[in-house]
């Protein structure tokens, strides 16, 4: 939902949302390697950076939306009555195209669970737990992927750890400004030490972000997620002095949204990552720099407005619809998925399309209407 309030607009953190959701599908889409000065590269392997980001963001804002509700006396079950229903629309809807896509693999044979798995594995998921079993199952573009938690929809992963850094922010948005960095501190040792054990290959080592989404990481993505919404929700709390210690050191055109975007659009298509050299500074210096810029900027103009708002509106439809679309549209069409760079530009147009369709006809209508009947609820209770 656009971060939009009587006291605050930050279209340009809709707009970064957008982004890093464009970056995650041409991730999961784009396999094929690419030549840059005679060393064969994957673009977008940084892409699962793009999580980061978005835990960054759910920090800075639920304390943006939450934080003076839950000062004003919001209960637990309230809170988490509020992002079940933000959630799950759109998560039922990637869900039910995934059990689709989940069940043709399984019907062809060409995945390592059986239809009683795989059905156990929609149970699971469908309360928003994961399935942790040692499985494998074909990806949108042809591979084999290793026991994902949400196999029907593996990017939903990271749904599962938003739930959590909900319940937490409960008790989270009562700690003082020290203790948050103290625990975002905490998050990121763990989360570079889960990377480092992912990243051992043979007698090579390197951090390796990509944790969470599997059984093999599963227990890493709790540290991951740590590190992330608690470092958006100090963004959040010291922003005005983030902003006046900025604003006198930093470049005017770093305020400009257009290049806020390209900035986040580089970093996440780089494809090297030199063992977690360049990825580190990523996630401690770049992704929480282009929230903090994000919240200092103002779109200048309708036409960036307008930008900032449908990548923001697209974002969530997007990410839970963009999987189950490829994998489908990989099984019809097997000749298609053959042909990498013309699969992903295919996949990505179509998931586009679905994930504009579903924010216009299913997800912003179901979210007016539960606002009308919460508000409808309110009044009858104060009359």
């Amino acid at each position: 939902m656009p971060l939009n309030t009587e006291e605050q607009r930050y279209h340009v953190l809709d707009g970064l949302r957008g982004v890093a959701a464009i970056a995650v599908m041409c991730g999961h889409f784009s396999q094929q390697k690419i030549s840059i000065l005679g060393h064969p590269v994957v673009p977008f392997t940084q892409s699962s950076l793009a999580v980061d980001l978005f835990f960054i963001l759910s920090g800075f804002v639920l304390c943006h939306a939450y934080g003076s509700r839950l000062a004003m006396g919001l209960s637990f079950p309230g809170l988490m009555l509020r992002r079940l229903v933000r959630l799950y629309p759109m998560f039922l809807i990637g869900l039910a195209f995934g059990a689709a896509g989940l069940l043709a693999i399984v019907a062809s044979g060409r995945a390592d669970v059986g239809a009683r798995d795989a059905l156990a594995s929609l149970w699971s998921n469908l309360f928003f737990l994961p399935y942790l079993a040692r499985d494998q199952v074909r990806d949108a573009t042809g591979g084999l992927i290793s026991s994902p938690i949400f196999p029907a929809n593996p990017p939903a992963w990271s749904l599962f750890f938003e739930m959590v850094a909900s319940a937490g922010l409960f008790w989270l948005i009562r700690l003082r400004g020290r203790t948050l960095a103290m625990l975002a501190a905490i998050g990121w040792t763990g989360f570079v030490i889960a990377g480092f054990w992912v990243g051992l290959d043979g007698h090579k080592t390197g951090f390796n972000p990509s944790i969470g989404w599997s059984l093999d990481s599963f227990f890493g993505g709790f540290f991951r997620v740590t590190y992330g919404f608690a470092l958006g929700m100090l963004i959040h709390r010291w922003r005005a002095p983030i902003a006046q210690a900025l604003c006198s050191r930093l470049p005017r055109w770093l305020l400009n949204p257009w290049v806020i975007y390209a900035i986040a659009l580089a970093a996440l298509v780089n494809p090297f990552a030199a063992r977690g050299v360049l990825t580190a500074p990523t996630l401690l210096v770049v992704m929480p720099m282009l929230v903090a810029l994000g919240t200092m900027c103002r779109p200048a103009g309708a036409g960036v407005t307008t930008v900032s708002l449908l990548l923001g509106s697209l974002s969530y439809p997007l990410y839970c619809l963009h999987y189950p679309i490829g994998r489908l549209l990989g099984l019809a069409w097997p000749e298609l998925a053959a042909h990498n760079a013309a699969f992903t530009g295919i996949a990505a147009a179509v998931s586009i399309a679905a994930a504009y369709l579903a924010a216009k006809l299913i997800d912003e209508p179901a979210q007016r209407a539960i606002a009308r009947l919460r508000a409808a609820r309110t009044a009858h209770i104060s009359g």
